[in-house]
Parts: C-alpha cells; structure tokens; sequence
C-alpha cells in the first residue's frame, strides 16, 4: 500500500486501518518502507507509533544508505502488509532492484 499517512494524525487512517484488516490476521505483520532517497525517519517514527495503537505488528526497511537489516528480501516476504512511502512506487522498485538485486 502506497503513503497516505500523514504526520502528526492522532490517529491511524480510515484506508490502513481497512488495508491492515484485508490481511485477515489477527497480529498482522506490517513492514514501514520509507521513500527510495533518504527516508524520513520523522515518517518511520509516526508510522510505527500509528500503528502501535493496532493490532499489527511493525516493522520498517530503510535502505540507504545501506539496508537497516541483513536480508531485506526476507524481511519483506514475511509481511501480511507494506506500507510504502510517498513519491512513484514504480519509480522506487526501479531503483531497488538496481541496487539490490533480488528484492
């Protein structure tokens, strides 16, 4: 799922809190992946706090300016939902497969 979230909502949106309950777990993994460039980690923050007041469960994938995690392609086949950052999703699946190859 792409953006939507924005910073300093009191609550989590009306669309993640629908897209989190699409997963139909109970504990739902949900992976925060920030924009392709530099990520906002104020982004990352607000996310995971949004998503503390759910039932899912959080996680998040930087990857610059290296990945945060040894294997991101583990990372993000074991979610139930990702949550991705502003800008072209297509435009950042570009530059990650350039860069990772695998993901």
């Amino acid at each position: 799922m792409s953006n939507g979230l924005n910073l300093g909502t009191a609550r989590i949106p009306p669309l993640f809190d629908h897209a989190i309950s699409l997963t139909g777990r109970s504990a739902p993994r949900v992976c925060i992946l920030p924009t392709a460039n530099e990520p906002d980690l104020r982004w990352v923050l607000e996310a995971h706090r949004l998503l503390a007041g759910t039932a899912a469960v959080s996680s998040h994938l930087t990857l610059f300016p290296q990945p945060n995690v040894s294997d991101p392609t583990d990372l993000l086949l074991s979610q139930d939902l990702i949550l991705v950052g502003g800008g072209s999703v297509a435009n950042m699946v570009a530059v990650w497969r350039v860069q990772w190859r695998g993901l």
